[in-house]
């Protein structure tokens, strides 16, 4: 198993939280959930990026995670042969 988690602080990177919440806004009005405390969506990318850099760090972006197996040779052997 595998967790990769992005940091970074450039604007490129900071409009990736923006761009996520927009590819789930259908799914946010759907189920009703409050957005008012993030303020005017149209001026969070500006936002987001001024606290990042006032804050002079980095910010962790969502984690991707990725997990794989290989069986052993005898035992898929055993299933291809139908035993």
């Amino acid at each position: 198993m595998r967790m990769e988690m992005l940091l970074g602080s450039d604007p490129d990177f900071t409009r990736w939280v923006y761009d996520l919440l927009c590819s789930l806004l259908p799914q946010i009005h759907q189920l009703e959930l409050p957005l008012e405390k993030l303020g005017d969506f149209d001026t969070l990318p500006k936002r987001l990026q001024a606290e990042v850099t006032a804050s002079k760090r980095v910010v962790a972006f969502v984690a991707l995670v990725g997990a794989w197996c290989h069986k052993p040779k005898d035992e898929a052997l055993a299933m291809n042969s139908g035993a």
